[in-house]
Order: C-alpha cells, then sequence, then structure tokens
C-alpha cells in the first residue's frame, strides 16, 4: 500500500457461512491516513443485504411479467385520452 490506489468504496460479494449458507454482504471501505496522508490502514464494514438482493429479484421478475400482461392486454376504446397512464 503505497498510497497511490484508493480502495473501491462499494462493494458486494458473497460468503459462506459456518452452516453453509450463502449469504450477499454489501462491504463499505475506506482508508484511514496520517497526518502526511499516507494510507495507514483500511476500515471495512459490511451489511448483510441477502434478503434486499433476494426481494429485488422477485420483484423485477413480477415487474417484467405485468409489463408483459399489459402489452397483451387491448386497450380501452379511448386510450388515446389516457395515453400517459398506460406507458410502460
Amino acid at each position: 500500500m503505497a498510497g497511490e490506489i484508493e480502495p473501491a468504496e462499494y462493494v458486494e460479494n458473497k460468503v459462506l457461512t459456518r452452516s453453509g449458507e450463502e449469504r450477499t454482504i454489501k462491504w463499505r471501505n475506506t482508508v484511514l491516513r496520517d497526518k502526511s496522508g499516507r494510507i495507514t490502514a483500511t476500515l471495512s464494514s459490511g451489511e448483510d443485504i441477502t434478503e434486499r438482493t433476494v426481494a429485488t429479484h422477485h420483484l423485477e421478475t413480477l415487474y417484467g411479467e405485468i409489463k408483459d400482461s399489459l402489452h397483451r392486454v387491448r386497450p380501452p376504446s379511448d386510450a388515446s385520452k389516457c395515453q400517459d397512464k398506460w406507458k410502460v
């Protein structure tokens, strides 16, 4: 660590728990410097975002299915009056 490269501030990766379960961890990283600006250490904190990641994936899938369904539905005869409401 010569102090020339900044570490990534934000990284996600998977970790394996003692029980063998895979979890997704979001890491926040920063460097600590001395008074002359040299890097002396790094500080990292991790947040388990497994449930959030799974929920986001499910919501994106559901959104896609709803969007596809709306495209298959015939718009009402007066669709020109509500075009902005039907934009997907």
